[in-house]
């Protein structure tokens, strides 16, 4: 997350809290598995195009084209 205040916010966190390490997503992702968390996030990336908050690009889903 580093200093990015605008990332903390979105997540609910105060510019002096601590935010997750860097073994926050891999964590995640074991507990829920791949396949889950895949679904999560497409389904984000969709409730973010319904609201138009996406540019049309390539869109990535942990680092593959979607």
């Amino acid at each position: 997350m580093g200093d990015s205040l605008v990332a903390r916010w979105l997540v609910g966190l105060h510019a002096e809290d601590e935010g997750p390490d860097h073994t926050t997503l891999h964590r995640f992702r074991e507990r829920l598995g791949v396949e889950r968390v895949e679904a999560i996030l497409r389904g984000l990336v969709e409730q973010m195009e319904d609201a138009r908050l996406l540019r049309p690009a390539v869109q990535l889903l942990q680092g593959r084209p979607i």
